[in-house]
């Protein structure tokens, strides 16, 4: 069910670090180490999340956020922070295209002054959608189909209701549960809109009352467990099941109320609070109490009241305790649970992050928007279980995470998937159809660029063939009407940047000196290896074929000007196994197999011995590789990738260098700087499996570099041996190599 407003669920001390590569630059000040943002509501499929910033930074203001996969977070309707831009947001519909909250008339471009309730979509922008006699109002929560808004408002007495807004019928009252009402405020509402729920705060005790409201029944109040407070915080999309607490002996006790009759949830010697059930009403979530920590809860007719990792445990995942602190939404058919972790110090906060959980679901896992009025029994039983985290209504109510439709998707072309090793959990049939366990959106972000950097080392290994096997092709000479055949190989790293890995290459080609120019052509392999988080490991290995023409442009006595033209095509294949974080600290991996292919073409001039030993040049080089698309197999959270390609264009600048220092030996060199035209790569596309679609910006590239080459040649008769070590200050392209080459003319 859609949030309504869920405190303190994610912090971004807690996710800053992570999405920062993902987002763009003028979202970076809502994830800093001065604003925490707090989660305010989730859409049926996790795609999208609302939250507000809650800023310890001297501005007085929360700002509503929204946060996609392709976003990270952005301002809603693009507005920007300010004292006079006060705006937050409290609502999302199923679908997660309709938002509601508050927003000063500034931002709604309204008058007269206030902070009032707002409806936006895309397509219409705010929407303003008045107050009951004053200038103030709050939008907490939205059907799910989008058209029905409750929350509060000030009447023109100064006193607080429960409203709810209609387009047809605008903001109306829900009315009172009697004279001696105070405030009331309605936290949820039906799939369509027809049933609200919220509580109602009195003059006499009890003064917080659970009440329920229908257009013909008005607001009632709801039944208790005794004398005490009572709280409601959300309802099933049918309108039937209502989450909430009551108190009984002293304390909050997590219930749930089925056709207006209420129920605990089993645990009553514990603090405990409902904070959200599922559309289909057979699932409640929530918080509970000690005895050993403060967990988030899941309870349905046949489990009764377990903890989100019990509950884990019996879909088949291995969990560590503590990994939950809160509940606080759930989707369709509760296969999906979203809340917050325990808190940990991170200075100067003591934060929790965001997480998804998914395992089996209870009941239908697709769900009507549509109120039922038959007032038959269709959901679960009562009583089964445990309770949680003492109440008290702050009015945080449910929300609905993920499971449902996967958006985005992408080609999943391009390879067989392999499996992948899992001792986090996997299983299948739950929240949309992706793997069962936990993780949170720090650990899920974190893993999911490693495929920029596996398309890196693609157009990397294009690149090294160009200028690293196929560096200084003036060496590659034969005499006139003579032939000349090489083997070459290189052996380096790839580590400049957040890049962890290995390259080798082997080469083995031929040429011939027609006169006017000489032909050369090369077969070969390449490997690379890329170490990522926690574990994971990509191989890619290519075969590669080469072609070349050289030709003197203006003869000297030294040496004279040069042309080279070499094109290169390279085709193989990948074996990526991504681990991650899951399931409260252990690892997980997901794995898949996918086919990479490439070209590069490079134009050269230069000047044999413009200076004695010393031979300038420039140059410059075109390569595009890609990772053809892939689904992973395996883990918690499997994800599928989009086809992935990425381009190069360099020029450089530079001498090679040949000192004999004996008539066998010569001391040979290189120094060149590069420019690399492209900013930054492409942007990873695809989705989690039955979480949604994601698009993670590409980091920006670092564009120049120096590279520089030292080595040796020793000649005999025609075999020429040579030996150059290799290395590159930071940039994209590999760090360090060997290169070794043993030639021969006949």
């Amino acid at each position: 069910m859609n949030s309504r407003d869920l405190k303190s669920l994610l912090s971004a001390t807690a996710l800053g670090s992570a999405w920062l590569f993902a987002m763009p630059a003028g979202a970076q000040e809502y994830l800093n180490t001065q604003t925490r943002v707090i989660a305010a509501g989730v859409s049926d499929d996790g795609s999208v999340v609302i939250a507000n910033t809650d800023p310890t930074d001297g501005t007085p203001t929360r700002h509503g956020v929204v946060w996609t996969e392709a976003t990270g977070f952005t301002p809603l309707g693009g507005v920007a922070r300010g004292i006079l831009q006060k705006m937050d947001v409290q609502g999302i519909s199923g679908d997660g295209s309709v938002f509601t909250g508050s927003a000063l008339n500034s931002v709604l471009e309204t008058e007269p002054y206030g902070s009032r309730t707002y409806r936006w979509t895309a397509a219409g922008g705010f929407q303003d959608l008045g107050s009951l006699g004053s200038n103030n109002s709050s939008g907490l929560g939205i059907s799910a189909d989008g058209n029905v808004i409750v929350g509060s408002a000030d009447d023109m007495n100064g006193r607080l209701r429960a409203m709810r807004w209609t387009e047809a019928g605008g903001m109306q009252s829900l009315g009172s549960l009697d004279e001696l009402e105070a405030s009331a405020v309605a936290y949820a509402t039906s799939g369509d809109g027809a049933v609200a729920v919220g509580v109602s705060s009195g003059s006499n005790a009890p003064n917080q009352r659970a009440f329920s409201w229908t257009d013909s029944t008005g607001m009632t109040a709801l039944e208790t467990l005794g004398a005490g407070h009572s709280y409601a915080f959300d309802v099933s999309y049918d309108g039937r099941v209502i989450a909430g607490s009551s108190d009984l002996g002293g304390h909050q006790v997590a219930v749930r109320w089925q056709d207006g009759v209420i129920s605990t949830l089993g645990q009553t010697e514990r603090g405990s609070i409902a904070r959200a059930v599922s559309g289909n009403g057979q699932v409640l979530v929530g918080d509970i109490d000690p005895p050993n920590y403060p967990s988030g809860f899941r309870w349905d007719e046949t489990s009764g009241l377990v903890t989100v990792e019990a509950w884990l445990r019996s879909s088949g995942v291995s969990i560590l305790d503590g990994s939950t602190y809160t509940a606080a939404a759930t989707n369709c058919d509760g296969s999906v649970i979203v809340g917050k972790t325990s808190p940990v110090f991170r200075p100067p906060f003591l934060v929790s992050d965001l997480y998804i959980a998914r395992g089996n679901g209870t009941g239908p896992s697709t769900c009507s928007y549509v109120t039922d009025t038959s007032g038959g029994d269709n959901s679960g039983g009562d009583n089964a279980g445990g309770g949680d985290n003492a109440g008290g209504g702050d009015g945080s109510g449910g929300d609905n995470s993920g499971g449902g439709d996967n958006a985005g998707g992408g080609d999943s072309s391009g390879g067989d998937n392999s499996g992948g090793g899992d001792n986090a959990g996997g299983g299948d049939n739950s929240g949309g159809g992706g793997g069962m366990g936990l993780i949170t959106l720090t650990d899920l972000n974190a893993t999911l660029g490693h495929a920029a950097v596996t398309n890196a080392t693609t157009v990397n290994s294009v690149g090294l063939l160009l200028n690293g096997a196929g560096s200084r092709p003036l060496d590659r000479r034969a005499p006139a009407q003579r032939n000349i055949a090489w083997i070459n190989g290189d052996l380096g790293r790839d580590d400049h940047g957040a890049r962890d890995g290995s390259v080798a290459l082997g080469e083995l080609g031929v040429g011939r000196n027609f006169g006017a120019v000489q032909i050369n052509g090369a077969l070969g392999i390449t490997g690379n290896r890329q170490n990522s988080a926690f574990g994971g490991i990509t191989d890619a290995l290519s075969t590669y074929a080469k072609l070349e023409a050289i030709g003197q442009l203006y003869p000297t006595n030294a040496g004279g000007l040069w042309g080279v033209l070499t094109g290169t095509a390279l085709t193989g294949s990948a074996d990526i196994t991504r681990n991650y974080v899951a399931n409260g600290g252990l690892i997980a991996s997901s794995a898949g197999k996918t086919d990479l292919s490439g070209f590069g073409i490079r134009g050269r001039l230069q000047w044999e011995n413009m200076v004695s030993h010393f031979s300038p040049f420039v140059e410059g080089s075109h390569a595009r590789g890609c990772m053809d698309g892939y689904t992973e197999t395996g883990g918690a959270f499997p994800a599928s990738f989009n086809k992935l390609c990425d381009s190069t264009t360099q020029a450089r600048i530079g001498f090679d260098a040949r000192v004999p220092v004996s008539e066998k030996v010569s001391v040979i060199g290189t120094l060149e700087a590069v420019h690399r035209f492209q900013e930054s790569g492409s942007n990873v596309t695809g989705e989690v499996i039955g979480l949604g679609a994601f698009e993670l910006a590409a980091a920006p590239y670092q564009q120049d570099w120096v590279r520089a080459a030292i080595g040796a040649e020793a000649t005999f008769g025609d075999m020429t041996f040579s030996i150059v070590g290799n290395v590159t200050s930071s940039g994209e392209t590999t760090s360090s190599w060997l290169a070794a080459s043993v030639r021969t003319t006949f």
